[in-house]
């Protein structure tokens, strides 16, 4: 009888590190970050009737919601796919192929957000600075912005982890505001721009 208590105790001991295991074995496996781009607004900065010089003048970022993909599924499968486009080993291959479903988001860092301008240019603004609220993060602070040669483009490179503010899922609209501290000459003509923001995004088992 005692044989038996020990013979089904030692199955039961199985079955569950059977069940453990393959889960315990995954989470020890790295893998790599993966970088991608998102265009995650369009804003402008209205015309004046006049050429006028500011000075630290603030003007607002009218709040903007779009579905831009910018949600856990969409970035995993996004993520996934470029790691499938490396060059992997066959087993590391087999391994994505067996255990994809069991791949999770651990973190969305935003590293680089950059506005590039779409009609006319930053070239009359010698100073700029930004912050701006994604969904419900509150106002983040990006500080002073620089200009790219010929002032297309500013960028912010704060980093920014933002993994709690993306939406669940993909028929969430992702809201975007702010406003922009602007140093320079205003003139007549819109300056119409994208914001594009440059992430990283680290997935695990």
């Amino acid at each position: 009888m005692k044989k038996k208590i020990n013979l089904a105790k030692a199955i039961f001991f199985i079955l569950v590190i059977g069940l453990l295991l393959p889960g315990c074995i995954l989470s020890l496996i790295p893998l790599p970050e993966i970088k991608t781009s998102i265009k995650l607004f369009s804003a402008s900065i209205p015309a004046t009737s006049f050429e006028q010089w500011v000075n630290n003048e603030e003007r607002s970022i009218n709040k903007v919601c779009a579905n831009t993909g910018f949600d856990v599924e969409t970035l995993r499968q996004r993520a996934i796919e470029g790691i499938q486009k490396l060059p992997l080993s066959r087993w590391m291959t087999r391994l994505l192929t067996y255990a994809i479903n069991e791949i999770e988001v651990k973190s969305v860092t935003v590293e680089k957000i950059t506005l590039r301008a779409t009609a006319g240019n930053f070239s009359k603004i010698s100073k700029i600075s930004a912050k701006i609220k994604i969904n419900n993060s509150g106002i983040i602070d990006l500080g002073e912005g620089k200009f790219n040669q010929d002032k297309t483009e500013i960028y912010f490179d704060k980093k920014i982890e933002v993994l709690n503010y993306v939406n669940k899922n993909p028929s969430e609209q992702t809201c975007v505001e702010g406003s922009l501290t602007i140093t320079g000459t205003l003139g007549t003509q819109a300056i119409n721009f994208d914001g594009i923001f440059d992430i990283s995004i680290k997935l695990s088992f």
